[in-house]
């Protein structure tokens, strides 16, 4: 009488640990699912700040050209003017 009552906690008992790895295993994918949702956030995000960065940096580039090509046209001048007043000494 006793032999069958231990069979059926012993599977009783598979079965507990069944259904428990189960919760666990649903928990765990829904954390990974989180976690990679938020990883899709921060990339984005980070795309975001990358496209941000690389229009100022455009825009700088452009800055800089501006300026040496005016540096340029300023020592042109200064040249012309020391030549005139080399040329009237």
């Amino acid at each position: 009488m006793t032999a069958p009552i231990k069979v059926n906690l012993q599977a009783m008992s598979f079965g507990f640990a069944i259904i428990v790895q189960t919760i666990l295993l649903v928990g765990y994918i829904t954390g990974i699912a989180s976690d990679v949702e938020t990883a899709v956030r921060d990339i984005d995000r980070n795309m975001q700040r990358i496209d941000q960065l690389e229009q100022s940096v455009h825009a700088q580039e452009v800055l800089l050209a501006r300026i040496a090509g005016d540096m340029s046209a300023i020592r042109e001048s200064v040249q012309r003017i020391d030549e005139r007043g080399q040329q009237g000494k």
